[in-house]
């Protein structure tokens, strides 16, 4: 059998996410526990009350509302990693871009610079479909 006991830990979260029992302590004495985040999951006992016929079962209503499995979002979390990454990537090639056209046709920038501004940029949306 496995039990795991704290005042208050991350451990207890991950016991949760491998369907393990675990027990918070809340009679320790220690003030700072952050005990709260755990009210109401059904896992908070007094030291003396802690019976091993009897072992809480967390509330699976509290489970739901508070505990999100890393690994079951990986794939969506990857996904918006690359979404963002591909998102500053062309930010980057666009800024390139204009640095490099009006190092190279200042001029013709300087003389009227929102004609070609907008043509430059059409022709940079025609390139990149």
């Amino acid at each position: 059998m496995f039990l795991g006991i704290s005042i208050s830990s991350s451990t207890c979260i991950e016991s949760i996410l491998a369907n393990k029992r675990f027990v918070l302590i809340s009679n320790y004495g220690y003030k700072n526990t952050f005990l709260n985040f755990y009210r109401g999951s059904n896992m908070i006992l007094n030291l003396e009350d802690i019976d091993f016929d009897y072992l809480p079962v967390v509330n699976n209503k509290w489970k739901i509302e508070n505990i999100i499995n890393p690994y079951e979002q990986i794939d969506s979390l990857k996904l918006f990693l690359d979404t963002l990454n591909k998102k500053e990537r062309k930010v980057k090639v666009d800024f390139f871009i204009w640095v490099k056209l009006f190092l190279l046709y200042y001029k013709v920038f300087i003389k009227e610079p929102k004609v070609i501004y907008k043509k430059v940029k059409k022709s940079i949306l025609l390139v990149k479909d």
